[in-house]
């Protein structure tokens, strides 16, 4: 089936749709659609399924559509393919972050494979107590990569996990860009990066990060996300994008 829809900029764009309670003589139903899978590999669910799944209510879920009405990047979050009906997506939980159910991880994980990263990596500053704290140094890391590279496209993502011996935290991280290729982010990030390591200034937090290249068909998304239900205040998306 395919719906038409003018938000994203294009033509027409290909669902999977889910039917349910479809019982008896189905030849004159009118069958009403709960959600769909677009071509740019982002679930969209309509708004009563994505309370039973959230656990949001609906006044909370509107109000967030209404919070990302002039974002260029809307149809991100919410589209309405027939022009009426509102279809949102698990990307609603970066607006205010909660606790995501399998489902919604899993749609999160599949939202994240319909981006072309160029760049995986690891943020562990040689100091960092609270998830808040990692999430400050993400944030500030972006920030240092998006004015090296004025007027350049990016995308980055991160989530935050507690280190395996307790004493501390540290965060997984995408980036990607149309604009720069692997070698020219990866070079940058590594002289940037190394300035923290070498620095004698007591009051720059040292870090021991890891960075590689990105592959699509890998498992590294399963595996960044696998504790991002335990600190849902502590993950998010960042872009260079003028909304």
């Amino acid at each position: 089936m395919k719906m038409i829809n003018k938000q994203l900029g294009t033509k027409g764009i290909n669902v999977n749709i889910k039917l349910e309670d479809i019982t008896g003589n189905t030849e004159n139903i009118n069958t009403s659609i709960t959600g769909f899978t677009a071509n740019n590999g982002i679930t969209y669910y309509d708004i009563p399924t994505f309370i039973k799944i959230s656990d949001l209510s609906d006044k909370t879920i509107r109000r967030r559509i209404s919070s990302v009405e002039n974002k260029k990047d809307k149809w991100r979050y919410v589209i309405a393919p027939d022009g009426h009906k509102l279809y949102v997506s698990c990307m609603l939980a970066n607006i205010k972050r909660f606790f995501l159910s399998n489902t919604l991880k899993d749609d999160y994980v599949k939202f994240l494979s319909a981006y072309s990263w160029s760049i995986k990596g690891t943020l562990r500053p040689q100091y960092c107590p609270t998830p808040e704290a990692s999430r400050k140094a993400s944030e500030n890391f972006f920030n240092a990569i998006k004015k090296n590279f004025k007027g350049v496209n990016l995308i980055f993502w991160y989530v935050t996990e507690q280190n395996p011996n307790k004493d501390g935290f540290h965060c997984h991280f995408l980036l990607g860009s149309p604009d720069k290729d692997y070698d020219t982010l990866k070079n940058w990030i590594n002289r940037y990066l190394g300035s923290f390591n070498t620095s004698k200034k007591t009051k720059k937090r040292l870090t021991n990060s890891h960075i590689d290249n990105y592959d699509i068909n890998g498992d590294w998304l399963n595996y960044a996300t696998k504790q991002m239900h335990l600190l849902p205040d502590a993950y998010g998306w960042l872009d260079s994008f003028i909304n």
